[in-house]
């Protein structure tokens, strides 16, 4: 079983994570990279959990764990790992997002030495999903109880201000990106100028 080390843009690098092999490119969006890697660490598939950490911790506020303008401070936030859900968040979402930003790669929630992707899968956040059907793609999206755009689709806005459930677990998002256009919006109304 080959990993790959991705970023947003498709960037990656394969290694066989079984073998013990591990890297020490550095790969990736700054925001997202794990605390191994700035620190010039050897690392190895630990670090695609801690960015999956960064990616959940975004999809329940609406930012970035470590966001920051100054490059230097971005790093050190990352290294001291002074992070935390807003308390709306549950408490299922808090333990998920804490064990995914384990700082220790050995520990971190997914990798093979912490129990591997069958404890991730049975983690409280995700309890009612269905991971076979979820593969098949059989699992709809998240259903909102909101309105819908004219394009039959709820608005980017209107996800923002609402309430998505996932395996049993609510997560209320956060208005954050009030001008926020999707791409298939901005195409569908070039269709129609």
């Amino acid at each position: 079983p080959t990993r790959r080390s991705s970023d947003l843009f498709g960037m990656s690098k394969r290694f066989d994570s079984k073998q013990g092999m591990t890297t020490g490119t550095i790969c990736g969006t700054p925001e997202y990279l794990a605390p191994e890697v700035l620190q010039g660490k050897p690392y190895d598939s630990a670090v695609d959990w801690w960015t999956f950490g960064c990616l959940v911790f975004e999809m329940i506020t609406g930012r970035s764990p470590f966001k920051s303008e100054d490059m230097a401070d971005m790093v050190q936030r990352i290294i001291s790992n002074n992070v935390s859900l807003p308390a709306s968040a549950s408490e299922a979402a808090k333990n998920l997002v804490a064990g995914l930003l384990c700082p220790d790669p050995s520990c971190r929630l997914g990798v093979p030495r912490a129990g591997g992707i069958e404890v991730l899968k049975r983690h409280i956040f995700f309890v009612g999903l269905d991971w076979v059907a979820l593969y098949n793609g059989k699992v709809p999206a998240p259903q909102t109880k909101l309105g819908q755009s004219s394009s039959g689709r709820a608005t980017p806005a209107e996800m923002l201000e609402g309430t998505l459930t996932l395996g049993g677990n609510a997560v209320t998002l956060r208005q954050e990106f009030t001008s926020f256009t999707a791409p298939a919006e901005k195409a569908e109304g070039a269709d129609r100028k």
